[in-house]
Protein backbone atom coordinates (compact mmCIF):
# COMPACT_ATOMS: atom_id res chain seq x y z
CA UNK A 1 0.00 0.00 0.00
CA UNK A 2 1.06 3.46 -1.05
CA UNK A 3 -0.34 6.68 0.33
CA UNK A 4 -0.83 9.60 -1.68
CA UNK A 5 -2.11 12.81 -1.22
CA UNK A 6 -4.57 14.80 -2.98
CA UNK A 7 -6.63 17.96 -3.30
CA UNK A 8 -9.71 19.83 -3.15
CA UNK A 9 -9.80 20.59 -6.91
CA UNK A 10 -8.82 17.20 -8.21
CA UNK A 11 -11.64 15.35 -6.03
CA UNK A 12 -14.39 17.95 -7.61
CA UNK A 13 -13.08 17.39 -11.13
CA UNK A 14 -13.19 13.66 -10.96
CA UNK A 15 -16.71 14.20 -10.11
CA UNK A 16 -17.62 16.56 -13.05
CA UNK A 17 -16.30 14.28 -15.21
CA UNK A 18 -18.49 12.17 -13.78
CA UNK A 19 -21.61 13.86 -14.09
CA UNK A 20 -20.38 14.95 -17.46
CA UNK A 21 -19.94 11.07 -18.33
CA UNK A 22 -23.83 10.34 -16.98
CA UNK A 23 -25.04 12.91 -19.03
CA UNK A 24 -23.06 11.55 -22.34
CA UNK A 25 -24.02 8.41 -22.15
CA UNK A 26 -28.07 9.08 -21.46
CA UNK A 27 -27.79 11.19 -24.98
CA UNK A 28 -25.85 8.07 -26.39
CA UNK A 29 -29.31 6.27 -25.71
CA UNK A 30 -31.44 8.67 -26.46
CA UNK A 31 -29.62 9.65 -29.93
CA UNK A 32 -30.00 5.37 -30.48
CA UNK A 33 -33.58 5.29 -29.68
CA UNK A 34 -34.09 7.91 -31.97
CA UNK A 35 -32.49 5.73 -34.76
CA UNK A 36 -29.42 7.41 -35.06
CA UNK A 37 -26.55 5.64 -36.10
CA UNK A 38 -24.27 6.12 -32.98
CA UNK A 39 -20.70 5.17 -34.00
CA UNK A 40 -18.64 6.57 -31.24
CA UNK A 41 -17.47 9.29 -29.11
CA UNK A 42 -15.07 11.15 -28.02
CA UNK A 43 -14.68 13.16 -24.62
CA UNK A 44 -17.73 14.84 -24.63
CA UNK A 45 -19.45 14.48 -28.42
CA UNK A 46 -21.13 12.07 -30.51
CA UNK A 47 -20.55 10.54 -33.47
CA UNK A 48 -22.92 9.69 -35.70
CA UNK A 49 -23.15 8.36 -39.32
CA UNK A 50 -26.24 8.92 -41.59
CA UNK A 51 -26.84 8.53 -44.93
CA UNK A 52 -27.97 11.40 -47.32
CA UNK A 53 -31.47 10.32 -47.45
CA UNK A 54 -32.08 9.95 -44.15
CA UNK A 55 -34.98 11.87 -42.35
CA UNK A 56 -32.81 12.58 -39.00
CA UNK A 57 -30.93 15.59 -39.16
CA UNK A 58 -28.02 17.78 -37.06
CA UNK A 59 -30.90 19.68 -35.43
CA UNK A 60 -32.94 16.95 -33.97
CA UNK A 61 -29.71 15.40 -32.98
CA UNK A 62 -28.76 18.90 -30.72
CA UNK A 63 -32.49 18.86 -29.70
CA UNK A 64 -31.83 15.41 -27.86
CA UNK A 65 -28.44 16.00 -26.54
CA UNK A 66 -30.17 18.88 -25.00
CA UNK A 67 -32.38 17.36 -23.12
CA UNK A 68 -31.50 17.12 -19.40
CA UNK A 69 -31.60 13.26 -18.18
CA UNK A 70 -34.56 12.27 -16.13
CA UNK A 71 -32.80 12.17 -12.90
CA UNK A 72 -31.43 15.50 -13.56
CA UNK A 73 -34.68 17.44 -15.00
CA UNK A 74 -33.58 20.86 -13.97
CA UNK A 75 -29.65 20.63 -15.26
CA UNK A 76 -29.56 23.07 -18.33
CA UNK A 77 -27.42 21.80 -21.11
CA UNK A 78 -26.83 22.78 -24.43
CA UNK A 79 -25.45 20.90 -27.84
CA UNK A 80 -23.95 22.26 -31.15
CA UNK A 81 -23.70 19.97 -34.01
CA UNK A 82 -21.35 19.62 -37.27
CA UNK A 83 -21.87 18.01 -40.60
CA UNK A 84 -19.23 16.77 -42.65
CA UNK A 85 -17.96 13.76 -44.49
CA UNK A 86 -15.20 13.02 -42.10
CA UNK A 87 -14.76 13.31 -38.42
CA UNK A 88 -12.55 16.06 -37.14
CA UNK A 89 -12.47 17.90 -33.50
Amino acid sequence: MVRTSTYGGKLVENAVQSVARDVLCAGLLAAHDAEFHVVGHCHDEIITEESGDSVLDIKLLEGIMSRPPSWAPSMILGAKGNEGDFYHK
